[in-house]
Formats: structure tokens, C-alpha cells, sequence
């Protein structure tokens, strides 16, 4: 079988609805599925020639496997830019396998992925880096997504 790697940007063109999907009232870190997503990044400040390396995990802390789509086997994470009240996919150019996986966890089993970012994000179809301003990233697993963000500050060019 022939891998192929494609920037995650085409991978993440069908975005998933994020509304009601971020933040619940309740202290636990696991979704209604049982999934914990974190995010971090190496740096507090990114520019368009300055780039932050963003740490996502995961773990699958429920009883039953957690499938959240089909896609890269080797990008199953993403991150999330809150922007004026509204989610985008926070862009990188990563290189992924063009499988066509299930993306998932079993039970006890954690995933981890690193890549940069420098801003920019994926807005009405295309590449759009961000004003300057202060941003709150969350990671996500198709719709599931992380309870507590991280603030990474973006300057301009």
C-alpha cells in the first residue's frame, strides 16, 4: 500500500460542528465519551515567522473505544482557535499519510501529536492568518475537544 503524504489543511476541509461541544459544568476531564484531550504550546507567543510547537493528547479514559471520524492514520488531532466567539481549525503544515483510517482510542490507550503553528487558520474555505490579538487554542479529536485551552498570544507580520 502506496503512502502518499498530503498537508493536514486538505485533511481538516470538512470541518465538524463545534457548537455545544466545548465546556461543560462539571470538573471532570473526560467528555460524555470518556475521552480527555489536552493542549499545550512551547511557546506564549507566535507570527507569521514565528512558530510555537502545540502538544496534543489523548486518552481514552472511558470503558468503550471512542471513534471520532475516518482519515490520516498519522494526523488524528487537531487544534481550535476561538476567533470573535466563533471556532476555526488552527492550520499547520504537517505531512500525513493519505490512509484512510479509523481514528480512535480503546479503552486505557493515549495518543500524542506535536506540530507548529504560526497563526494561521482555516476560514471560509482558505488560509487566513490572524489579526494580532490574544487567541485561546483547544485541541479536538473530530468534534470532541479539550476542556481547557491554552492562550497563545499572535502578533502580526
Amino acid at each position: 500500500m502506496s503512502r502518499a503524504i498530503v498537508p493536514v489543511a486538505l485533511l481538516l476541509l470538512s470541518a465538524a460542528a463545534l457548537s455545544g461541544c466545548l465546556l461543560s459544568d462539571d470538573d471532570d476531564d473526560r467528555d460524555s465519551a470518556g475521552l480527555v484531550l489536552a493542549i499545550a504550546a512551547s511557546e506564549p507567543s507566535v507570527a507569521p515567522t514565528e512558530f510555537a510547537r502545540i502538544d496534543v493528547s489523548g486518552v481514552n479514559a472511558g470503558k468503550r473505544r471512542v471513534v471520532w471520524g475516518r482519515g490520516s492514520s498519522s494526523c488524528q488531532f487537531s487544534a481550535i482557535a476561538r476567533v470573535d466567539g466563533k471556532f476555526y481549525h488552527a492550520l499547520d503544515e504537517r505531512a500525513c499519510t493519505d490512509d484512510l483510517a479509523e481514528q480512535g482510542l480503546d479503552p486505557g490507550r493515549s495518543r500524542a501529536e506535536s506540530w507548529t503553528w504560526n497563526g494561521l487558520i482555516l476560514k471560509n474555505g482558505g488560509w487566513e492568518q490572524l489579526p494580532a490579538g490574544v487567541y485561546t487554542l483547544y485541541a479536538a479529536a473530530g468534534d470532541h475537544t479539550s476542556r481547557h485551552p491554552v492562550t497563545v498570544r499572535v502578533f502580526g507580520p
